[in-house]
């Protein structure tokens, strides 16, 4: 596998659970920005960016990961 295009799109996925559940979601959202290339990746962070129920570290963690937001 090479990098980004080895990824396969429920890693996106499951990166977006963890978040949610507040399990890792700091490590989770780095993990997304790191594969920013991957649309999947960018609709999670803009997702993880606007939910309220996201630690504010961890939402603009993920804002800044969101090119143009």
């Amino acid at each position: 596998m090479d990098g980004e295009a080895g990824l396969v799109p429920w890693a996106m996925e499951l990166a977006l659970r963890f978040v949610e559940r507040r399990y890792v979601g700091e490590q989770a959202v780095w993990m997304l920005r790191w594969t920013a290339q991957v649309p999947q990746s960018i609709a999670a962070l803009e997702q993880i960016a606007v939910d309220t129920a996201v630690e504010a570290e961890v939402r603009s963690l993920a804002a800044e990961g969101v090119p143009g937001l």
